[in-house]
C-alpha cells in the first residue's frame, strides 16, 4: 500500500530542511552591497514578509484541502492549467539539478578536492531515487532524525564558537541602511522555494497547514539569524572571502569533547542534501501524472520517476564541471521571479478562479 502522509510536524521540518540547504551555506554580503549587519536586520523583516506570502497558499489548503496547486490548476483551467504544471516541473527539475551541483561544488571544494564529479553525485542521486520512490512517509521521518542531529550538531558548533565572539565586528550601519536592508530582504524572500514546495505538499498533508507555515518560518528565521550573527562577529570581514563561511566557523570552533566541529558540518550538509533533494524528485515525479495525459489503464506513470532523474543529471552535469553555469544556474532560480510567480501570484490567481467558479455555481443552482 502507498504511504503518503505526513502531519504538521513533518511537514515544517522537511521545508525547514530544505531551506536549511542554503543557510548552511549562508555568505553575509556575497555579489551584493549587502553588509553582515544589514542582513541581521533583513532576515527578520525579510520572515514577516514570507509569513505574508504564505497566507493565499494557507487559504488555499483550507478552501480545497489535500490538494496541490497542480491539482487547483487543473481543475480551474482544465487543459491550461496542465501546461502551467511544466512550469513548476521546470523549476523542481532545475532547483534538484542545482541541489546536486552545489552538493559535489562543497564535497570537492571542502572534503575531497581530487575525487571524480561522477564518484561524489551518483551516490547520493541514487540513493535520493530510492527514498523518492519509497514515498514521502520514510523521506519525513528520515527528516526527523536528521534534524534531530542538527539540532545536536548546531548546538555544540554555535556553544564552542561563543568564546570567539567579538562585538566590534558588528559595524553601524551606514547611510545606506535602509537600501541595504531592502535588498537583504528581497534576497530572502527570492530564496524562500519552500514557498513553491509548500503547495506542492499539500495533498500529502492534512489539518495544520498554517501552523506549519508559521513553524516553519519562525525556525528558519531564528537559524538563519544566529548563523549570520555568529558569522559576523566571529569571522568579521574574513567571512567574505569565505567560499563556505559557516563551515570555516565550525572548523575553527572546538571543545574538550570533539575537536573537529567541521565533522559535525560535514555530517549535517550531506544528510540534509538528501532530504531535500529526496524531496524534489519525489515532487517532480508527481507532476508527470497530472502532465501527461491519463493512462487508460488508469494506472500511475510508472517512469515519471526515471525520466525525472535523468532531467535533473543531464542538467547538473554542465554546474559540475563549469563553475559558472552553476552561478548563472543560482542567480537563475533565486532572482526573484520563479519564487514570486510559482509560489505567490500564480496561486493567488488560481485561488480567485476557484471562487469565482464556486460563486457561479452556486447562482446557476
Amino acid at each position: 500500500m502507498e504511504k503518503n502522509r505526513i502531519n504538521t510536524v513533518q511537514l515544517m521540518i522537511l521545508l525547514f530542511l530544505s531551506r536549511l540547504f542554503n543557510a548552511l551555506t549562508y555568505i553575509p554580503g556575497m555579489g551584493s552591497t549587502v553588509s553582515g549587519t544589514a542582513m541581521l536586520f533583513s532576515n527578520l523583516i525579510g520572515a514577516g514578509v514570507l509569513l505574508l506570502l504564505f497566507l493565499p497558499l494557507v487559504v488555499m489548503a483550507n478552501r480545497y484541502p489535500e490538494r496541490s496547486i497542480v491539482m487547483n490548476l487543473r481543475a480551474g483551467f482544465h487543459g491550461i492549467g496542465s501546461f502551467g504544471s511544466i512550469f513548476y516541473y521546470l523549476f523542481l527539475i532545475l532547483l534538484a539539478a542545482q541541489t546536486l551541483a552545489q552538493f559535489q561544488f562543497f564535497m570537492s571544494n571542502a572534503i575531497y578536492p581530487d575525487a571524480a564529479v561522477w564518484v561524489t553525485i551518483l551516490p547520493m542521486l541514487l540513493v535520493a531515487v530510492y527514498a523518492a520512490h519509497a514515498g514521502i512517509e520514510g523521506i519525513a521521518r528520515a527528516g526527523f532524525l536528521i534534524f534531530i542531529a542538527f539540532c545536536i550538531a548546531f548546538a555544540f558548533i554555535i556553544l564552542s564558537s561563543v568564546q570567539n565572539v567579538e562585538m566590534y565586528n558588528v559595524v553601524p550601519l551606514g547611510h545606506k541602511a535602509v537600501q541595504e536592508i531592502m535588498q537583504g530582504v528581497y534576497a530572502v524572500v527570492s530564496r524562500g522555494a519552500e514557498l513553491v514546495l509548500f503547495c506542492l505538499l499539500l495533498p500529502y498533508a492534512g489539518k495544520g497547514t498554517g501552523t506549519a507555515a508559521a513553524g516553519f518560518t519562525l525556525l528558519s528565521f531564528s537559524v538563519q539569524e544566529i548563523i549570520g550573527f555568529f558569522i559576523l562577529t566571529v569571522l568579521g570581514s574574513f567571512s567574505y572571502s569565505q567560499t563556505f563561511p559557516f563551515f570555516s566557523l565550525a572548523s575553527m570552533s572546538e571543545i574538550s569533547v570533539f575537536q573537529r566541529m567541521d565533522a559535525l558540518y560535514m555530517g549535517i550538509w550531506v544528510f540534509v542534501a538528501f532530504i531535500r533533494l529526496s524531496l524534489l524528485l519525489l515532487l517532480a515525479a508527481d507532476i508527470i501524472k497530472f502532465i501527461l495525459p491519463d493512462r487508460k489503464s488508469g494506472e500511475h506513470h510508472r517512469f515519471s520517476l526515471a525520466v525525472t532523474v535523468l532531467l535533473v543529471l543531464a542538467a547538473a552535469l554542465p554546474a559540475c564541471y563549469n563553475m559558472k553555469a552553476l552561478s548563472v544556474s543560482y542567480q537563475l532560480l533565486f532572482s526573484g521571479v520563479p519564487v514570486l510567480v510559482l509560489g505567490v501570484l500564480i496561486p493567488a490567481g488560481v485561488l480567485l478562479k476557484m471562487e469565482w467558479n464556486k460563486k457561479k455555481n452556486k447562482e446557476r443552482i
